[in-house]
């Protein structure tokens, strides 16, 4: 009878606890929600955007794959004076007979006004089968923003690609590129596409890669993969930018990069060094950086986007030994090494 009498007091308790919580008036003095840092920007108030012209598409069978299949699609807003913000894209392949065989899709956070988009990934296939064609569709039209409110605000793309050049790499083709910030706020969760044509202008290759952050006016490198077996006659590089609400303002750098030594550990390998620093007030779990291997005339010969070091306790230090691959008999000269400003999800 005491373990039945301690079991309903202890229901009672809670009732009535939820019941002072329901009841509490204007005078409650209970600690409201924490104002979100980060909100949302809607868009519903402007209108549906015509969708975007698709200028040509692309595809091939993932190298060893029966059923992955890299596809590329270059998208062209029309509009002069709007940007295209969250538009939904659908990839469909189909066989010779007109069949289904699978379909992807993806997101678009900005189409810039009279700009040309490429937009490279994977779709898996149902089943094993035969693609004659893909087709692009648009499940959601996405808003037409003013240009003014878009980020930058100008008619062009805040996220400049520069210095994009075509390597081998432990025997793989990589396209290799510098992306620049030209705004003052961070850039976030930044989608990249790097194209391939040969000497007539046709698309031969195409291959998506992911940047993490960029910060307020600085640059970073990017590598991203192909599967060509020839040599691309050019390769570009394009930096899709973040929707408004991703962009975010910077803040005083606690976590900071020390010393930095890179030096050939062999002809076709770097040897990266480099000292984390903390100064903030609290022990740092795994804080995440970018890496960028730069040459003589201060072009981008390798790069990690995406890399997480040591522990990182309050007032202290770790030290970072990192081996990035290079094409062989590249000449390096220095390393520039970036953290993500954002630290609040890794504090231990």
């Amino acid at each position: 009878m005491p373990v039945k009498k301690l079991f309903y007091s202890a229901i009672l308790l809670i009732f009535w606890a939820a019941s002072a919580r329901q009841s509490a008036g204007p005078d409650d003095t209970r600690p409201g929600p924490v104002p979100d840092e980060d909100p949302y920007v809607s868009v519903e108030s402007y209108p549906d955007a015509s969708p975007p012209e698709v200028v040509q598409t692309w595809f091939a069978m993932d190298p060893g794959s029966e059923q992955f299949l890299r596809y590329c699609a270059i998208l062209e807003n029309k509009d002069r004076d709007h940007v295209i913000q969250d538009l939904s894209m659908a990839v469909t392949a189909f066989d010779q007979q007109g069949n289904r065989t699978g379909s992807t899709s993806s997101h678009i956070s900005l189409l810039y006004p009279s700009s040309q988009q490429p937009l490279a990934g994977y779709l898996m296939l149902d089943l094993p089968a035969e693609v004659d064609r893909i087709e692009v569709t648009f499940d959601q039209p996405g808003k037409a923003v003013p240009l003014k409110e878009a980020p930058g605000g100008s008619q062009a793309n805040p996220l400049v690609a520069s210095s994009a050049h075509f390597a081998t790499i432990n025997n793989a083709p990589v396209v290799i590129a510098e992306v620049k910030n030209t705004l003052d706020q961070v850039a976030r969760y930044i989608n990249v596409t790097a194209v391939a044509y040969d000497e007539s202008g046709s698309l031969i290759d195409a291959g998506p890669a992911y940047i993490d952050f960029i910060h307020p006016g600085k640059q970073l490198g990017v590598q991203v993969d192909l599967k060509t077996g020839q040599i691309p006659a050019r390769v570009e590089l394009f930096p899709l930018a973040p929707a408004p609400y991703d962009w975010i303002n910077p803040s005083q750098e606690e976590v900071i990069v020390g010393n930095a030594l890179a030096r050939l550990a062999s002809e076709e390998m770097v040897k990266l060094i480099f000292i984390i620093e903390n100064h903030s007030g609290r022990a740092i779990a795994s804080p995440r950086y970018i890496a960028t291997i730069y040459d003589a005339a201060g072009i981008p010969v390798a790069a990690t986007t995406y890399g997480e070091t040591n522990p990182v306790f309050q007032g202290g230090q770790t030290v970072e030994v990192v081996h990035i691959a290079i094409k062989p008999h590249e000449q390096v000269s220095r390393a520039d090494i970036q953290l993500n400003p954002e630290h609040e999800d890794t504090y231990l």
